[in-house]
């Protein structure tokens, strides 16, 4: 069918080769989607009274975020927002991008936010990074690449759910170009499309070697702070099954 961009889509069961796998997915996909809508982020005390002052929370999203629905996450942006009184924006870094690259658009936009704010008459901002899945791994590398960039201006890193020493999920189950191409509206970047490709920036071989090398690194750049979560295979998104 035709897609709001004008361009012809063909149905997933057409694209690959005919299988209800697909679109047993794509329909759990957007049911979820559907209960996502009536959830707001929940109300929880605040323990501490946050004198936060020029901080800005920084989103970096995680692996194929093109495939998730962005609303949940831009719900919890607005409560950090109105609850904390503090600017947040979300890094429009490609989930389906390796590390490296995505890495560098993360510090490209930080370059570019302090610019507009200096033009404006604002002081230097500094950042709260919060990297929710890959983004924690991206975010990290950011770090390591910018030294000056961490000291002056990112106040803390938090991951959340990150696989910091890979993921064997990575490995075995890379989700097929054609099936990114097909599930975003958003042509996947040339650079990403092969060498460049997301998933093997979390294979535990390739977060071991970044450990070996750059640990005692990475812990002087900023704070850094890891959440993590346990959860029945059972309440995972659809895509992750």
């Amino acid at each position: 069918r035709r897609g709001r961009a004008g361009r012809i889509r063909r149905s997933p069961d057409r694209l690959f080769g005919g299988s209800t796998i697909a679109s047993t997915l794509v329909a759990q996909v957007f049911a979820e989607r559907t209960l996502w809508q009536r959830i707001e982020p929940a109300t929880l005390p605040l323990l501490y009274d946050p004198a936060l002052g020029d901080i800005t929370v920084v989103l970096v999203p995680g692996i194929y975020g093109e495939l998730f629905d962005g609303e949940l996450w831009q719900r919890g942006l607005r409560s950090v927002r109105e609850r904390l009184g503090v600017r947040t924006f979300t890094v429009r870094a490609d989930g389906r991008c390796s590390a490296a690259i995505n890495a560098g658009t993360l510090r490209q936009a930080l370059r570019d936010d302090t610019r507009r704010r200096l033009e404006r008459g604002y002081r230097t901002p500094r950042y709260l990074l919060i990297g929710y899945s890959k983004g924690g791994v991206d975010a990290t590398e950011a770090l390591l690449a910018d030294s000056a960039l961490a000291a002056k201006q990112i106040a803390a890193l938090v991951t959340v759910a990150t696989p910091h020493l890979g993921s064997p999920v990575a490995e075995r189950a890379e989700l097929p170009a054609p099936l990114l191409s097909w599930a975003s509206r958003d042509t996947i970047p040339t650079a990403c499309a092969a060498d460049g490709a997301a998933a093997p920036s979390l294979f535990p071989a390739t977060r071991r070697a970044f450990w070996a090398e750059h640990a005692e690194t990475i812990g002087t750049r900023t704070r850094l702070f890891s959440i993590a979560f346990v959860s029945d295979v059972h309440d995972a998104h659809p895509w992750m099954k």
